[in-house]
């Protein structure tokens, strides 16, 4: 498969690009988010083409993030990624985890049609210096759901809504090839 080639093949360039926009996905979600509340504050036309630029490439990070944690095996990256006290952090952010459970489960088509026909009656009521906050809830769970994919990859096997993870579950991740020690520090 030429998707999965891509994404297990660290030494080619295509699979260096999917990987550095996989790891660099949080900046990728902080424009749109910025950006979402720069629409929600002015109806200002000249943000149409920033936005649909800053929009189409936030949606190419989460989708190229969300291939690379099915996909591949732990990377380097990856493993650094990892917090050391992710056991808390998976506790704490249960919310989180749950909306990537949501999200990517049965339960994404309700939340969805609710997220935007909601929208386009409310829209139609406000005044058209406030349009873009009818908008604002759909791009908060956009924001949720992209943040909530690259905060499940780090904290996978901790996560409280993974079913079957563990010695005699469906779940299988490969063991991450041995490595140096200092090369996960560097």
């Amino acid at each position: 498969m030429i998707v999965d080639e891509a994404f297990n093949n660290p030494d080619s360039r295509r699979g260096q690009v999917l990987d550095w926009i996989t790891h660099h996905s949080g900046w990728f979600i902080a424009a749109y988010a910025g950006l979402c509340v720069g629409t929600w504050i002015s109806a200002t036309n000249w943000l149409v083409i920033p936005a649909l630029v800053v929009a189409v490439s936030f949606c190419g990070a989460v989708l190229v993030a969300a291939l690379h944690s099915q996909l591949t095996r732990i990377c380097l990256a990856c493993m650094r990624e990892v917090p050391v006290n992710a056991s808390e952090l998976a506790h704490r952010h249960r919310w989180l985890l749950r909306v990537r459970h949501t999200w990517t489960g049965r339960g994404a088509m309700p939340v969805l049609l609710v997220l935007v026909t909601v929208p386009l009656f409310v829209t139609a009521l406000l005044p058209a210096a406030y349009s873009g906050l009818g908008v604002a809830p759909l791009e908060l769970w956009v924001i949720a759901a992209g943040s909530s994919e690259r905060f499940h990859h780090r904290l996978r096997p901790w996560c409280p809504y993974c079913k079957d993870w563990g010695e005699d579950g469906d779940i299988k991740e490969p063991a991450p090839d041995p490595v140096n020690h200092d090369s996960l520090i560097h």
